[in-house]
């Protein structure tokens, strides 16, 4: 994401570095990709992930958007690109089915 667009020069996005960590069941961020301390989201927090089709018209500097929503706020990111986007849908999606066979077993 390129840090002189027009949103960010106005101030109404901050760029923050974001993992989808499966081993530890978690969803993170934290300011840039070298700081140690993450503001950490159970994976049973995330509601849902949408692609909203408004983003690509009222957004032409993102096209490739996102939205995660978890219980306490919803997260609007973009990816590189598509293949990246794809990436992090298919890490949720995951998520979301191995949720769903685990609280079927109960």
């Amino acid at each position: 994401m390129a840090s002189d667009s027009s949103l960010f020069k106005e101030g109404k996005l901050q760029l923050r570095y974001f993992v989808l960590d499966l081993e530890k069941a978690m969803f993170k961020f934290s300011k840039n990709d070298k700081s140690s301390k993450f503001r950490e989201f159970p994976f049973k927090n995330i509601v849902k992930v949408e692609v909203k089709d408004y983003y690509v018209a009222t957004h032409k500097d993102f096209p490739f958007a996102f939205i995660v929503i978890t219980q306490e706020r919803d997260f609007h990111l973009c990816a590189k690109s598509f293949q990246d986007r794809s990436m992090w849908l298919n890490g949720f999606n995951f998520l979301f089915e191995y949720r769903l066979q685990q609280a079927s077993k109960l």
